[in-house]
């Protein structure tokens, strides 16, 4: 038997009349202005006489309503348990270790609540779980190893908690995940190696982390992949490569021999004892050398003074011989 108000303008509280629905297998109040909790009565023990609440339900879907309250522990009493959908409500407190007893559970959807606490371990029990929903609650601390288990995983959302530490290694054990999202944590540490290989993505958002890595090394080849957003991490494009070593530089010039082109060596003492005296005897022939330059310039410049004072004198006597010719009329 089904029963199926999806979106049916439903509002108030749920009745308590419902918990005689034994026989009902789907149970959908979807899109209702639906307030008030879920009672415990709903989860009654199968053994329990007379028998009452959603005993034999396999889809349980309360989306988008605007139930509140805890999830209490009795929902593991519900063993037939396949679809669970309680997203977009006001639902607060820790996830029910007893949800570990479903194990026929296939869709867990708890997004879009008040959820605390971390992950309850048991959830690694439910191994037929293919679409796993915890985003935009408040949970917190590391993501339990037990999710590894979890090998039949195609849709597995963390986005918008507060979870820690490294992102779960086995997230993508046996190549079916298409869709994960871990985005706004505070996880660390690199890129898990399965997810590395896991061919089978389509969409991949693990954006506001702390991860770190190079992506043309922690990321593989995805051939079905659509999207993927790893901003705002550590992550960078490419491993700097390591400068290469210069080959030894050899002389252009084949007549300079090997040795001409070796580094000079350092002089000893007594060679820059033996320089010393050099450099001093060339500085003392230097300055003779511009010493006997002076001496003759001096001369020169002597020699042009005195002939300069006779042809001046010369100047003068042809001066006065012009002044005794007589003038003609």
């Amino acid at each position: 038997m089904k029963s199926d108000m999806f979106n049916s303008f439903l509002n108030g509280t749920l009745p308590l009349s419902i918990t005689n629905l034994t026989q009902v297998h789907e149970f959908d109040v979807s899109r209702n202005d639906i307030t008030g909790i879920l009672d415990t009565l709903l989860f009654s023990d199968s053994s329990d006489d007379p028998k009452r609440g959603l005993i034999s339900i396999r889809n349980l879907l309360f989306q988008d309503t605007h139930l509140s309250g805890t999830l209490r522990n009795k929902i593991g009493n519900i063993k037939n348990l396949t679809i669970l959908a309680l997203d977009a409500n006001n639902f607060y407190g820790p996830i029910p270790p007893s949800l570990g007893n479903c194990t026929h559970l296939s869709v867990l959807r708890l997004n879009e609540n008040q959820f605390s606490g971390t992950i309850p371990p048991s959830i690694g029990k439910l191994t037929n779980l293919t679409d796993v929903r915890f985003f935009a609650n408040y949970l917190n601390g590391t993501v339990p190893r037990e999710l590894r288990n979890l090998s039949s995983l195609v849709v597995l959302h963390l986005a918008e908690n507060n979870f820690i530490s490294e992102l779960p290694p086995q997230v993508c054990k046996v190549g079916k995940l298409v869709n994960f999202s871990a985005s706004s944590n505070r996880f660390t540490g690199p890129i898990p190696v399965s997810l590395k290989n896991c061919p089978s993505l389509y969409r991949v958002r693990i954006k506001y982390n702390m991860l770190t890595g190079y992506a043309d090394e922690d990321f593989g080849v995805y051939p079905n992949l659509t999207y993927i957003d790893f901003s705002y991490n550590k992550i960078r494009a490419r491993r700097p490569q390591p400068p290469q070593s210069l080959p030894p530089l050899q002389p252009r010039n084949p007549r300079i021999s090997p040795a001409a082109a070796q580094p000079p060596q350092p002089l000893h003492r007594h060679s820059l004892h033996r320089h010393h005296r050099r450099s001093i005897a060339v500085v003392g022939s230097c300055v003779a050398v511009i010493g006997s330059s002076l001496a003759v310039v001096w001369k020169l410049v002597g020699r042009l003074l005195c002939s300069s004072a006779l042809l001046l004198s010369l100047c003068r006597r042809c001066v006065s011989a012009t002044a005794l010719l007589p003038r003609s009329r």
